[in-house]
Order: structure tokens, then sequence, then C-alpha cells
């Protein structure tokens, strides 16, 4: 437990400073990390589908996913059309063709389950690169670098508070040890983390800052959830075995998978 929980730390210290260093240093820097990320969350995956006896095209799915990512990147950077979104789509609908020469069982389940790994994985790693362009901020890293933050004081309270009082289960169907000390807990650490953003950072209103930490603390959870459930389904402990004292990659980012895509939605509302 004590040697688990010491390669834990070393392993979230690591990430935490990988992922704030490439903010700081540059959106290119940003995009180029979660670019492999996308890559071995993608392969993890696929590699969880073949636990259900589903076999998705693993290599071509890769492949196409990763495009994908480099598409929605540029686009929103403004390094090419928008148009060239829709265009990147016709990519996936190549997952039905090259099903046709695989010659597998169950084609539409393994169709299926390549093209449910862009979903879950690369859209929503491609969309944080968004947040470096967020209109009329000029210092918009801060709105991204603000995610994280928000979202790791909620994890880490969250899972702090849960072991030392918590006694109420939350979600025991799926995650047994979460409960609604730790829960309640975390998610008002993290609104803490947002007052203390507004202190610094003058891209949101304080008002903004506390909705986007609401946002990103529900479905941060839920995103934790929907990888416990998928574990499951799958009869997985872990998704991967890549990060010391915490499994895979996407088990150290599941909050990230559903927060991302709705932190980016308030974003645009923001704007609009």
């Amino acid at each position: 437990m004590k040697n688990n929980l010491v390669l834990r730390t070393i392993t979230g210290i690591g990430y935490v400073g990988l992922v704030v260093g490439s903010i700081l240093l540059s959106p290119v820097a940003f995009a180029m990390l979660f670019f492999l990320i996308t890559l071995l969350g993608l392969l993890e995956f696929y590699k969880m589908m073949h636990h259900g006896n589903v076999q998705p095209q693993k290599v071509w799915g890769a492949i196409v996913g990763l495009l994908y990512y480099v598409i929605i990147t540029l686009a929103v950077s403004d390094l090419i059309p928008m148009m060239w979104l829709w265009t990147g789509l016709l990519f996936l609908f190549s997952i039905f063709i090259a099903e046709l020469y695989r010659k597998k069982e169950r084609p539409f389940a393994n169709i299926g389950a390549t093209i449910l790994g862009f979903l879950y994985v690369v859209l929503p790693f491609a969309l944080l690169n968004f947040f470096f362009k967020v209109p009329q901020i000029s210092d918009s890293y801060q709105i991204l670098l603000g995610f994280f933050i928000i979202l790791w004081t909620n994890d880490t309270f969250a899972y702090i508070i849960g072991v030392t009082i918590g006694k109420h289960k939350f979600f025991e169907r799926l995650s047994p040890k979460k409960t609604w000390e730790g829960s309640i807990g975390g998610a008002l650490m993290g609104l803490l983390a947002a007052w203390v953003l507004y202190n610094y950072c003058d891209s949101f209103t304080l008002i903004q800052w506390l909705t986007y930490a609401v946002v990103i603390i529900i479905f941060g959870t839920l995103g934790d959830l929907s990888e416990s459930q998928l574990k499951r389904s799958q009869n997985c402990k872990d998704s991967g075995d890549l990060l010391p004292g915490h499994g895979g990659i996407l088990d150290r980012l599941d909050s990230v998978i559903l927060a991302s895509p709705f932190a980016f939605f308030y974003i645009l509302l923001i704007g609009l």
C-alpha cells in the first residue's frame, strides 16, 4: 500500500510537470504532448475492446485518429480552414471500407469500436488545443491551465477526503471506493481553486471561473465513472500498465474525457 502510494505520487508529479510545462512553453509543445497521449490512449482503448471479443482496426484506427487529431488541432489554431474538419470526416468512413477486407467476425461491432475510439479519446484530447485560442482573451493559456488545476484539485481532494472520512458510497455499482464525503469535499476544493485562479488570472470574471469549475467538476466526475463502466464492461482492472501506481493513460486522464468537451462548449457560450 505504501509503495503504491509512493509510485502513484511520483508518477502524478511527473504527469503534472509535463502538462504544466507544455502549457507554459507553447501551444505547439502542448499539442505534441497530447498527440503522444492520444496515440497511447487509443492503443489502450483498442486493447481493452479485445477483452470484449471485439476486434477494432487497431493500426488503421490509430492512423486515422491521429490524422484527425492533427486536423482538429490545426483548425482550432486557425492554421487551416474550418472546412477541413468536415473533410476529415471522410477518413472516419474509410473505417467501413477497410473492414470489408479484414474478414473478421462481427464486422460492425469492430467498426463501432474503432469509431468509438475517436469520440472517446481523440476528440476530447484534441479539443484541449482550442483553449489556447479563446476569443477576446490574450492570455488564454490561463484557461487551459485553470482547467487542469481545477480538475486535479477536485480529483486529489476527493481521493484524500474519501479515504480519510468517507463513509457513504457515491456510486457503488461502478466505483465502490467513491464516497459522497470525498466528492463534496473535492468539489468544494475545486471551487476554492477557481476562486484563487480568479485572483491571479484576469481571463474570466469570478462568476465565470466558478461556473467553469462547476462544469469541470461535474463532468470530470462523470468521466471518471464512465471509465470505470468501460473497464467493468471489458473485465479490466486498469486500462493499461504504462503509469506506475495509476494504471494506464486512460486511468490517469479519465476525468478529462468528459470534462474537456463540456468545458469547450462553456467557453464557446461565453464567447457568443
